[in-house]
């Protein structure tokens, strides 16, 4: 009877809104979230991305799209409807980070990055092309030069 009564407390303790766990899981999912937000951004920065798992980035925040509600894992609520974009600044519940840890745990992370390289290889594929046009072009230039 008390192993039940020791589990019992233990889950009233974590169930506690300020609870330690709870307050470490926040500020993992925070430290993480921001991370993601800075990897994404250094590529292409001012821009909203879409994310793998219904996670976008808008401006420098980390949401998550639930069919219940948009959790912006940095503590505020993103919502959207139709292509009009308003704002409910909330904050944040213990499940948005509950669900970027199980997200994280099983593999957002190289999803993310995954994307992250096609669209390196994607620009890289684009500079090269610009470089080849210039090339070309300053070519152009130098040989009506030449004729005059």
């Amino acid at each position: 009877m008390s192993d039940i009564i020791n589990a019992v407390k233990r889950l009233e303790r974590v169930g506690k809104a300020g609870s330690k766990t709870n307050q470490k899981l926040i500020d993992a999912g925070c430290q993480v979230a921001n991370f993601i937000v800075s990897c994404v951004l250094s590529g292409a920065p001012n821009i909203s991305h879409r994310l793998p798992r219904d996670y976008a980035i808008d401006g420098n925040i980390l949401v998550l799209h639930s069919t219940l509600n948009n959790y912006g894992v940095d503590g505020f609520v993103r919502e959207y409807t139709e292509g009009i974009r308003y704002y409910a600044i909330h904050p944040a519940d213990i499940h948005s980070y509950v669900t970027l840890a199980q997200d994280v745990a099983s593999g957002l992370l190289d999803e993310i990055a995954k994307i992250m390289e096609l669209q390196t290889s994607e620009v890289k594929s684009a500079i090269s092309i610009l470089d080849r046009e210039c090339e070309y072009a300053l070519s152009f230039l130098d040989d009506i030069d030449a004729e005059e």
